[in-house]
């Protein structure tokens, strides 16, 4: 990550931006969704993403700390992602290689309950919280 934010600060142009934009691990909500009601089934365990949420926060913090990049704005936004049903959630992850999100036996046996208590037709979403900030280069030299 250092290596790559140098490389980023020698090629940008002299007051360029960087946008760093990644999701803030907040152990996600679950989340039944019916067209008129949103239930939360319970919140999903992301601490395998928190070393790496860790490292990009320390290796930006020392650009910062060494005025190569200075904060202009930071905002945050939620990002949602839908499955059609649990299974294909669990799948989803299983399937996709990055660090694993764990669903304990207590909230999916409540979005079980949920999804199969709905009258409605259902989907199940996971709430990310993005966060982007925007860096000009400053230099130093």
């Amino acid at each position: 990550m250092v290596h790559a934010l140098n490389e980023i600060w020698r090629v940008l142009t002299p007051r360029g931006r960087l946008i760093d934009l990644r999701p803030h691990a907040t152990n996600w909500p679950l989340e039944v969704v019916l067209p008129t009601k949103t239930y939360v089934a319970g919140r999903v365990d992301n601490t395998p993403f928190v070393p790496d949420e860790v490292a990009a926060d320390a290796a930006i913090g020392r650009t910062v700390n060494e005025r190569r990049f200075i904060p202009e704005q930071q905002r945050a936004f939620d990002c949602a992602y839908y499955w059609h049903n649990l299974d294909a959630l669990l799948a989803y992850y299983a399937e996709c290689g990055s660090p694993p999100l764990i669903i304990s036996e207590k909230v999916l046996k409540r979005a079980r309950h949920l999804v199969a208590a709905a009258t409605e037709e259902s989907q199940v979403r996971i709430r990310l919280r993005i966060m982007i900030t925007c860096y000009q280069k400053h230099d130093t030299a």
